[in-house]
């Protein structure tokens, strides 16, 4: 049975920050992509400040482990003392963890909701993770 269904022309209102935007339709079974993704220069613009934010998110990360080298956190703290969401932090903890900057040390107990967590510590390699 063939898809008989169509992808929406670019002119179909679909804008991203007052750029307009195209996708692709592919077709899972010959594996091919059937319409070119087009990255208009908003969007590439978008891509790269997520990027700069991540990096400066990374940083103050480091920093704060440098800081605080006998410590140990676990995400829920981080989220606070670093005060950002806490799906950034744990991207950033996964980052850092890959890199070998931190390491988890144990679990432990989270007191204010009661759950246990992993509990983070700089590895004491104070390694320059540019």
């Amino acid at each position: 049975m063939n898809d008989k269904r169509k992808a929406a022309p670019t002119g179909s209102g679909n804008t991203l920050a007052g750029e307009q935007i195209s996708y692709c339709k592919y077709s899972h079974r010959s594996r091919k992509s059937k319409r070119k993704i087009n990255f208009s220069d908003t969007q590439s613009q978008a891509f790269a400040a997520i990027q700069r934010l991540h990096e400066t998110e990374m940083r103050k990360a480091r920093k704060f482990f440098t800081e605080h080298p006998a410590c140990t956190y676990s995400r829920a703290d981080l989220a606070e003392a670093l005060e950002l969401p806490i799906n950034h932090i744990t991207r950033i903890a996964y980052n850092l963890l890959d890199a070998g900057f931190i390491r988890v040390i144990g679990k432990d107990r989270n007191p204010r909701s009661g759950i246990t967590v992993e509990m983070l510590q700089l590895t004491g390699k104070e390694v320059d993770h540019a």
